[in-house]
């Protein structure tokens, strides 16, 4: 009796000390367990706030990169400060969001790839700040070149630099997330192979660790989702309403306010969170605390909602001012949540009361200087309209041929050099083709200078039509015609158009009663094949013409560098 006594107690013992080392190891791991997720949890925090100090880093790199190439887009001086300013933010951006990620422990490669990042960024912004420079002093060309040639790879290089960074996080919390399961999974391990040495309950005791482990995962997941909802939910009023915003609860208190409320009325977010809205709105809410507030607020809602309420709000030291008011009521989960946006119109109330002041004495005086200002308006308008008439005027003439309205001389000069710029940057071919009529003197001597003016109007019409929109006709004086061909594909694309242009002008010019018949010579000469700068090419494609009338006129030729040209056609020697 004893010993099955003893041995019952040996078998209560040892099932007790079984039981005892499974729930040891059962505390024990899911001790262990919630280490390594609290850890877990802290690193990944930790790394997703670095990741997005770094994407603030790089967005502001990138804006202020943008705001330059609009600079550039744009070419207005006053746009130019405006986007200065803009960029100075960027900077001021970048800066804040580098000095937070340096805050953190960060190992030897992150710093060392931190470091060159902002090598890099320091080179790009000295680069941009010459590139504003020489854009405030109109140096459009130079800094078109130091945009494509220094800043933009440089930027793309600082920008390769931050997305590493991003890389070498989101490879961190991979590694980790891959050892924290590695840890998790033998912690498992373990457990089973000693559970297999217990018996039935330390197979239960397992299974309920299990469940309780997968638990606390399911629940820590649905508080991330539900932190990251909340997180949204807040930062979208935070970012989209510039005005006080308060969200209240069914019953009348404050659940959050924002950064602009807190600044109208004075007190802390903290202070005003948990109050009733009475606090800073003494007139919103009349009732005793034993009152039904939701009912309140939905009698109240009815009458204001959607529509904005001018009210009297009271500042932490007890002034008063206007605001004014809009709520509105939204079901979130089943829970009914008031927002109110108030905006302090203090402002707006003493210009108003200012305005009235002085309203009637202004009547008095508007009715006495109407009559003056309307004579000196129209005086002014008149003054006005006649110089922006003249202005046009002059820019017109130094930039056209009084007769045929065509661009002059100059004015053909300074497209030449641009489409040389443009063509030399994207490798392009240009073509410049110098025309003189023959037999225009004939026509003046027999029909007079008025007709010969004319016929000169109608080629320069005719020049236009069979030329491209981006082509550019120009006269340079006399019975002297220029060409500009942009972006050709070869030297056949310019003698092509070069006799379509002697047919055209070849046509005959009825004037009324006069039949006028007239030719014309054409020298071309091809940028870069011919001529690096937009005089010497001119000169060459003069030189062409002139061989053209020497083999015969009402023909072309090609300036002697280009490739060989089709037969029939002569090449300049």
């Amino acid at each position: 009796m004893r010993e099955q006594t003893a041995s019952r107690r040996i078998v209560i013992y040892a099932i007790l000390a079984v039981i005892g080392i499974m729930l040891a190891i059962s505390i024990t791991g899911f001790y262990r367990i919630s280490l390594l997720a609290t850890d877990l949890e802290h690193v990944i925090r930790q790394q997703d706030t670095q990741s997005t100090l770094m994407h603030r880093m790089r967005q502001a790199a990138q804006e202020r990169s943008l705001n330059l190439q609009s600079m550039f887009i744009i070419r207005d001086p006053f746009s130019v400060d405006e986007l200065s300013l803009a960029m100075s933010k960027n900077a001021v951006d970048y800066i804040q969001a580098r000095q937070q990620l340096l805050s953190f422990e960060l190992d030897p490669q992150e710093q060392s790839l931190l470091a060159e990042q902002h090598r890099q960024t320091s080179t790009t912004a000295t680069v941009q700040t010459q590139i504003v420079s020489l854009l405030r002093e109109g140096d459009y060309a130079e800094s078109a070149d130091l945009l494509l040639g220094s800043a933009l790879p440089s930027q793309r290089l600082a920008m390769e630099k931050m997305d590493r960074f991003i890389e070498l996080k989101q490879e961190q919390n991979l590694s980790t997330l891959s050892n924290t399961s590695k840890t998790i999974e033998q912690t498992y391990l373990l457990m089973l192979l000693l559970g297999l040495l217990g018996i039935c309950l330390s197979i239960v005791i397992a299974l309920m660790v299990s469940r309780r482990i997968d638990s606390e995962i399911a629940q820590r997941q649905q508080s991330e989702r539900e932190l990251r909802r909340r997180e949204l939910h807040e930062r979208t009023i935070r970012d989209n309403i510039i005005d006080g915003v308060i969200t209240l609860s069914a019953n009348g208190y404050i659940l959050s306010c924002n950064r602009a409320c807190s600044d109208i009325f004075g007190y802390t977010q903290e202070a005003m969170t948990g109050q009733l809205a009475t606090m800073l709105l003494p007139a919103f809410m009349q009732l005793r605390a034993s009152d039904n507030l939701s009912l309140h607020l939905s009698r109240w809602e009815q009458r204001i909602s959607g529509q904005g309420r001018k009210f009297t709000g009271r500042r932490q030291n007890g002034e008063h001012f206007p605001a004014e008011l809009d709520i509105s009521r939204i079901t979130l989960e089943g829970e009914t949540i008031y927002i109110i946006v108030l905006r302090d119109i203090s402002e707006k109330v003493e210009s108003e009361t200012r305005l009235a002041k002085f309203q009637q004495e202004l009547e008095q005086r508007v009715e006495e200087r109407t009559n003056e200002l309307v004579q000196a308006n129209d005086m002014l308008r008149h003054e006005i309209d006649e110089r922006i008439q003249i202005q046009q005027k002059l820019v017109h003439l130094a930039n056209h041929d009084t007769l045929t309205q065509l661009p002059n001389r100059a004015r053909f000069s300074e497209q030449v050099e641009l489409a040389m710029h443009h063509a030399r940057r994207h490798q392009r071919l240009i073509a410049l083709l110098f025309l003189d009529l023959d037999g225009f003197k004939a026509i003046n001597d027999n029909h007079g200078h008025g007709i010969g003016d004319q016929v000169l109007i109608e080629v320069g019409k005719r020049l236009r039509q069979v030329v491209r929109q981006e082509d550019m006709v120009a006269r340079m004086g006399g019975d002297e015609f220029t060409v500009l061909l942009c972006e050709i594909k070869n030297t056949e694309d310019a003698t092509l158009v070069a006799q379509k242009l002697i047919e055209e002008i070849n046509r005959s010019y009825v004037l009324g009663d006069h039949l006028c018949h007239l030719g014309t010579s054409i020298g071309i000469a091809i940028f870069p094949f011919n001529a690096d700068d937009p005089d010497t090419l001119l000169r060459l494609a003069d030189d062409a013409m002139y061989a053209a009338k020497e083999s015969g006129k009402n023909t072309w030729c090609v300036s002697a560098c280009c490739a060989l040209q089709p037969s029939g056609k002569k090449q300049q020697s």
